[in-house]
């Protein structure tokens, strides 16, 4: 409650009955108010330090006010009294909850976005892997058709293995060698025949060049 002189609180009442109140009715976090609406702020302040400071500050009120001014000061009053108490925290629960909601639908609207974007995304990404390995798959069946296709190239080491197995002695089989490896036609139809009839085919050939 307040604490002021006597004159003080009879000017007071005689101009606004309705004062008489305050001189018995404790105003919530008063301590806390008179220090912080003080001109110089102090760490740490004992009672009896709070005792001058209210002193000082009823002191400074002029022993005879307006009605206005009177009128001002008692509802400013009655309002400190009834909402000092909820009024910091009430605003600050406030903002918090206006903010929380607004942050919460913001990141919602943002996974939403994100939401379709990375589906999309992850459905063109699979689209374009099927294609590769339909163009993978097709490029190994094109190489086999195409390796089916090529004729067979024999080198002349391999030539030259396959008339030792046939059996040609040595003089005959460099003639044969020679003979095979002048033209690769021949060679295909040496390694088209059974591997048992290899050896009478290319006697035959070389007998009847011209026919190959």
């Amino acid at each position: 409650m307040w604490n002021a002189k006597p004159d003080l609180w009879k000017a007071l009442i005689k101009a606004k009955p309705e004062a008489k109140k305050w001189m018995t009715t404790p105003i919530a976090n008063y301590d806390k108010m008179l220090v912080l609406f003080a001109k110089k702020r102090a760490k740490q302040v004992t009672n009896q330090q709070v005792t001058l400071a209210k002193a000082a500050v009823f002191d400074s009120i002029h022993p005879v006010m307006s009605r206005d001014e009177v009128t001002h000061a008692l509802d400013d009053l009655n309002a400190i009294s009834n909402g000092a108490n909820n009024l910091v925290t009430y605003e600050s629960v406030s903002q918090v909850d206006s903010q929380a909601p607004s942050q919460s639908a913001t990141s919602l609207k943002g996974k939403k976005r994100k939401a379709p974007t990375n589906a999309a995304f992850e459905r063109e990404f699979e689209s374009i892997r099927e294609a590769i390995k339909d163009v993978a798959e097709a490029i190994r069946e094109g190489n086999v058709i195409a390796e089916r296709g090529r004729p067979r190239v024999y080198s002349e080491q391999e030539v030259f293995t396959e008339l030792v197995k046939i059996g040609l002695d040595v003089q005959l089989r460099y003639r044969a060698y020679t003979f095979l490896i002048a033209n690769a036609g021949r060679v295909r139809a040496f390694f088209g025949c059974p591997a048992q009839e290899r050896k009478d085919f290319l006697l035959q050939m070389m007998t009847s060049p011209q026919d190959f």
